[in-house]
This record gives structure tokens, sequence and C-alpha cells, in this order.
């Protein structure tokens, strides 16, 4: 699968050995890729950074955020969702979502695709 265009919003994240945890729509963490960059919302921040492809291989780099301060529990998703973006080393497509996967081969973040941002 090509990720290029393609836009994401997160509807489950797994930290460590936990079982996924489904994201409420609310929360509306997105992913976005575009012309070598990754873009979108943690939750209270936009972020954005660069991102490798190669077959399903997946590298996420030089992330960065705006700093705003919000509320609780959006600033924990956030941090979670942030630090799990650095430990993304392949992708898989599974019909209407991707899957992001660590080193160890856990998939830490799920999302499901959703029509582009205007």
């Amino acid at each position: 699968m090509n990720l290029e265009g393609t836009h994401w919003q997160l509807s489950a994240m797994r930290s460590g050995q936990e079982e996924s945890a489904p994201v409420a729509a609310a929360a509306r963490v997105t992913l976005q890729f575009q012309g070598g960059r990754i873009n979108g919302s943690a939750g209270c921040n936009r972020f954005f950074g660069a991102y490798a492809a190669e077959g399903n291989k997946l590298a996420i780099t030089a992330i960065g955020t705006t700093r705003m301060a919000c509320p609780e529990p959006q600033m924990t998703l956030e941090r979670a969702y942030l630090a799990g973006l650095h430990t993304i080393t392949t992708f898989e497509s599974v019909a209407d979502q991707l899957h992001l996967a660590d080193a160890m081969g856990d998939t830490t973040l799920i999302f499901t695709r959703v029509p582009p941002e205007q």
C-alpha cells in the first residue's frame, strides 16, 4: 500500500503489553501522509514530521508540535500518541484500517481511513 496522500483517524492505541484501548472519536487524533511529510492533530496540538516508507517498513522522524496546553485526559493521550509514533517501524493496511507496529512487531497504533481534511 502506498501511504502517500492518505488520511487517518486514530481508533485504538496500545502501550507496552496492555490491550489496545479504543480512542474516543471526539479526541480527533489524526495522521496524514503527504509529500514525504506527516501532519495531523495529536488530540490537542498539531504535529508535523517526515516519513519514509518502503515495502511495509516505515520510518517517522523529526516530529515537532505546536505547544498549547490542554486539560487532561487530552494531554495524556497526546503524549502517548506522539511517543508511539517515535517507535513505529512497520505498517500494514487491513481493509479501511492502518496498523502501525513497533520493532517487536507489536501493533501499537490503529487508524481508520477518513476523507482528506478540507
